[in-house]
């Protein structure tokens, strides 16, 4: 009986974002992007997950936001760290609001691992879907769910985001270099 209710629940949840496969069309649906949300969505909608075949990488950089709580266009910064392991794809990251600089532009894939293994975060289990990899975070009074594709060669990381709760709702848009 557990099993059945935990998987009506994970489709009821999954569900919640079926028609949303390609997020480079938010801007198209929203009178609210910048010109740089639209040029971070075009460039994502180039990409692919190329990156995810990596066993350690990660990547970090700028971050814009829709939201009640921001301006549009206010640079954020935001990071992300990928590791393949025996149980898939994981990740880690974090956003860092009106620091004015990315604090982690001179560490390395192994340093940015290790400082949110210190902090005592865990690493979540992605989905490789397509040609792009995401993240979900689904709650009770909230819903996150994080895009990712990469350039062919890897050098930059497009991050299209959607957060939803019952007094909240947003996007966001990062363009981060590889670490």
């Amino acid at each position: 009986m557990k099993t059945i209710i935990l998987f009506t629940f994970a489709f009821i949840n999954f569900s919640l974002f079926a028609d949303e496969s390609d997020p480079s069309k938010f801007c198209e649906q929203s009178y609210e992007c910048t010109e740089t949300m639209s040029k971070i969505s075009a460039q994502y909608e180039n990409g692919n997950s190329k990156f995810s075949s990596e066993k350690l990488i990660a990547f970090s950089g700028s971050c814009y936001h829709i939201s009640p709580l921001y301006h549009a266009e206010t640079e954020h910064h935001g990071v992300f760290v990928f590791e393949r392991t025996n149980k898939g794809l994981m990740a880690n990251g974090s956003f860092n609001f009106f620091w004015g600089y990315d604090q982690y532009e001179d560490m390395n894939a192994s340093q940015i691992k290790d400082h949110f293994i210190a902090t005592g975060t865990s690493f979540d289990k992605t989905m490789e879907t397509g040609n792009q990899v995401e993240l979900q975070y689904l709650g009770d009074e909230s819903d996150y769910h994080y895009w990712f594709r990469s350039e062919k060669a890897n050098k930059n990381m497009f991050l299209i985001a959607k957060q939803a709760s019952t007094d909240y709702a947003g996007f966001i848009f990062c363009k981060m270099s590889r670490r």
